[in-house]
């Protein structure tokens, strides 16, 4: 499947874009993660933290704005997009949209 097809159809069960505004990308799949990301400062000091709309215009936004957010990396390098859902261990809500040192295709 090829990336703009897998993070638009993850779009559609997302509640949040985030973005450390270096290298880390996340699409938050509900409250929790969420509500994780703004204790971990996500919206503050030059990152960012969007809420996605669940209508069509608004996960259109949303895919552009990870579009823009990833081209605007490059000179982090080694940046990736990851989903991240709540799991009883942490470390399984990870999934990985764009691998880290790979490219959105």
């Amino acid at each position: 499947m090829n990336t703009d097809r897998l993070i638009r159809q993850t779009l559609r069960q997302t509640v949040s874009i985030a973005f450390d505004g270096c290298h880390k990308i996340y699409l938050n799949l509900d409250e929790e993660q969420d509500a994780r990301m703004r204790e971990w400062g996500y919206g503050d000091d030059g990152s960012f933290l969007v809420k996605v709309k669940q209508t069509e215009k608004g996960r259109e936004k949303a895919f552009d704005t990870l579009r823009e957010w990833y081209d605007s990396a490059t000179d982090c390098g080694l940046q990736f997009i990851n989903s991240v859902r709540t799991t009883p261990n942490p470390n399984d809500g990870y999934i990985s949209l764009v691998e880290q040192g790979d490219y959105w295709r």
